[in-house]
């Protein structure tokens, strides 16, 4: 199932758990949850593709080292 409230979620926990917080207004906690939710859905497909990459790259390594020659015969 999908949470629609799944980056308020993320970005409230990064929040609680940040030290910086204790030092930051209500009104710059609000901002930064506001910015963190708007990028968070522009990083996450990113995040995505890259991963994908990577494993193509240790894939293709992995398949070029573990190739045998086959015999002739």
């Amino acid at each position: 199932f999908i949470d629609p409230d799944f980056a308020a979620k993320v970005m409230d926990d990064r929040m609680a758990n940040s030290p910086q917080a204790a030092d930051l207004t209500a009104e710059q906690i609000r901002q930064q949850k506001e910015m963190g939710i708007k990028y968070f859905w522009m990083g996450y497909p990113v995040i995505v593709v890259v991963n994908v990459l990577f494993g193509l790259v240790i894939g293709l390594i992995t398949g070029l080292i573990a190739k045998k020659a086959r015999p002739d015969y």
